[in-house]
């Protein structure tokens, strides 16, 4: 099989694309999200997250305000405390350009492209940005996507 062939099986899709979440079958919402490859983890927003239903944990991770933003490097009583949060699969320390930040993955299912992804991804403060969610490398490696950048909505 040749590269062309190969390619041509797999799904383009652009910098920006609609994305339609559910954390349960009742629930959906279709927003638009960013397509990073430079975030290993996707990522939406509080307010998102809120309306897709994780409303306590949400709740939960601004009482913990100061663990989020002014986390500690290796620091395990922190990631400790997230983890007991219930609906929380995980917390992992990121890098980025705003500096270091604790989060937390909750599950979520993705449809992006017609294919559905079955992924955790993170719950962050994202209302000064353009778009509600990130969708990371992870989920587009899962995915199998071909990025075409000149691809426009």
């Amino acid at each position: 099989m040749t590269k062309r062939h190969f390619y041509k099986k797999r799904p383009i899709i652009g910098p920006v694309e609609e994305v339609t979440l559910s954390r349960n079958s009742s629930n959906n919402r279709h927003v638009l999200a960013r397509i990073d490859t430079g975030a290993d983890y996707s990522s939406i927003c509080e307010k998102l997250a809120i309306s897709i239903g994780f409303k306590s944990i949400v709740s939960e991770l601004q009482k913990l305000k100061h663990i989020i933003t002014n986390p500690k490097k290796n620091y395990r009583p922190e990631r400790e405390l997230l983890n007991r949060i219930k609906g929380v699969k995980g917390a992992i320390l990121i890098r980025s350009a705003a500096g270091r930040t604790r989060r937390v993955f909750v599950p979520l299912k993705i449809e992006l492209a017609g294919k559905l992804i079955k992924t955790k991804v993170t719950i962050i403060e994202r209302t000064h940005m353009e778009y509600p969610m990130i969708v990371g490398r992870k989920d587009l490696q899962k995915g199998k996507f071909v990025i075409d950048p000149l691809r426009r909505r």
